[in-house]
């Protein structure tokens, strides 16, 4: 019997690519929803898109993703990231549909040390948007008997396969580098980056993992000064690279530790592989 997965976000840089890769599978209806298409704060309408599509799996990608906005407008923030997850979390405990939540490591923002994070720490999200995917993680834990929330790391993509591509840690390097001026970034900014792709292939093998939420990316334990270091040694141009000395003046560690995934059997190359093959994808290196 062929699947019927819906994801939130179409227009979205994750949304989109999950739907094009995914459609692709002879096996699954894959069902790419835009905000006008499913407006996650009316729940008529949730009622009525679930009624006629029937799914079996949901992928919720959509969300405000900008940290500025969030912070700007929390309550805005507030009815579509955490109410409208609620309402679709909801939606999806009626009918036993198998719930994907996207979160975000800014859900660490707050916590201190130098270690990567693991699941089950205690947190407190140091903004509105951290704040706001944490309450939305546990709506769905608490209303969803095999939820599952993903917290994504920084991602990347470069421009090329007519998907639509946000400004990223690697489009920023390659600006940089193509125009001759130092490529700046934080030596105290530590987190994990991520090739969308991985991603991308990675949340298709969600739908099985137990309920439960799970760091989902590459593991770091560096900078991301360190990161761009290595990133532009791939092109032979690491000298290029330099520490930010103006931005995250205080130390950040978003770090994540992707164990109770790999244990899952879902595995991410580490950061520079991962930047490798996405080079490679793009002709930017030799295969």
């Amino acid at each position: 019997m062929m699947e019927t997965w819906l994801v939130t976000g179409y227009t979205g840089f994750v949304g989109r690519r999950v739907v094009r890769y995914w459609e692709k599978d002879l096996d699954k209806r894959v069902i790419g929803l835009t905000r006008q298409e499913l407006d996650f704060t009316d729940a008529a309408q949730i009622e009525r898109v679930f009624d006629v599509l029937k799914p079996s799996l949901l992928i919720h990608a959509g969300a405000i993703s900008s940290t500025g906005l969030c912070q700007k407008d929390p309550s805005l923030s507030f009815e579509v990231n955490v109410m409208g997850t609620k309402r679709l979390a909801q939606a999806c405990s009626q009918r036993k549909v198998k719930m994907i939540f996207l979160s975000s490591d800014q859900v660490y923002g707050g916590e201190k040390g130098q270690e990567p994070h693991r699941e089950e720490e205690s947190l407190t999200p140091a903004n509105v948007y951290g704040k706001h995917k944490l309450a939305a993680e546990e709506l769905v834990d608490a209303l969803l008997p095999d939820g599952v929330s993903l917290r994504l790391t920084w991602m990347y993509d470069l421009p090329g396969k007519e998907l639509g591509v946000k400004q990223n840690f690697l489009t920023l390097l390659l600006n940089s580098l193509k125009e001759g001026i130092p490529a700046k970034f934080s030596d105290r900014d530590k987190r994990g980056v991520t090739y969308v792709d991985e991603v991308v292939k990675n949340i298709g093998l969600c739908g099985r993992l137990p309920k439960g939420v799970y760091n989902f990316g590459s593991s770091s334990d560096k900078s991301m000064y360190e990161i761009a270091v290595m990133a532009a040694r791939l092109l032979g141009k690491e000298n290029q690279v330099s520490p930010d000395e103006e931005t995250h003046l205080e130390s950040r560690n978003l770090l994540m530790d992707p164990g109770k995934a790999r244990k899952a059997g879902i595995v991410f190359s580490d950061p520079v592989e991962g930047i490798r093959k996405c080079l490679q994808d793009y002709g930017y290196l030799p295969r």
